[in-house]
């Protein structure tokens, strides 16, 4: 109970401060890093501390592999936050409004943090019904079918590997590990609300100022 106390005091202070993590600040620069060398006539216009960052919170409170989708906004917008298509998909992660409006929920969806947490729940919903089965996952994602489908789903798995082998190679960091990191959030998420009912807080602060206790 102690760790998870501790766990939840430094989510919490995550969501109320703008510091980032010090765990997450090498996946973070990776990101910026492998944007650049892809894209190097545009990615350094793009905010990709922000995009990294994004990319590591909503694929860890989701319970995704960071790596995918990371891979995912690469093949999707080459990391162009305000990319848009003919076809109205919009943002990092080319996310439809006319198809996700209960996902985006009257948000602006060319917003980083707000894309990249639809995009995520997107993807999380493909690979729940893939039953964690990648390439029928990313099929889902695409909304192809047959040969199209699977040249999608292949070219973002081969991403996802170049990925992969650049943050291995440069900065030694493997995979988030997406199934405990999701129940590690559950439990935080049932111990702030049990806090906030029994001591009857209405703040982050307020919770934060128990859980220290």
């Amino acid at each position: 109970m102690k760790h998870l106390m501790k766990k939840a005091i430094a989510v919490l202070a995550l969501a109320i401060t703008p510091v980032v993590a010090n765990a997450d600040l090498g996946f973070i620069q990776a990101v910026s890093s492998f944007a650049s060398k892809q894209y190097p006539y545009h990615a350094s216009k793009q905010p990709l501390q922000r995009i990294g960052s994004a990319i590591a919170k909503y694929a860890d409170v989701k319970g995704i592999s960071r790596t995918l989708l990371t891979a995912v906004i690469s093949k999707e917008s080459s990391f162009k936050a305000l990319a848009r298509s003919p076809s109205g998909a919009m943002g990092l992660t080319q996310v439809v409004p006319r198809w996700h409006q209960d996902k985006i929920k009257g948000r602006n969806i060319l917003d980083i943090e707000n894309n990249v947490e639809v995009g995520a729940t997107i993807l999380k919903n493909c690979l729940d019904k893939a039953k964690g089965n990648e390439q029928q996952a990313l099929r889902c994602y695409c909304g192809y079918r047959g040969v199209a489908g699977v040249k999608y789903a292949n070219m973002v798995i081969a991403e996802k590997n170049r990925f992969e082998s650049f943050k291995m190679n440069n900065f030694k960091l493997p995979d988030n590990n997406p199934t405990v990191i999701a129940k590690d959030y559950q439990a935080m998420d049932e111990l702030i609300a049990e806090l906030s009912v029994k001591y009857q807080l209405k703040t982050e602060y307020d919770v934060l100022a128990v859980a220290a206790n």
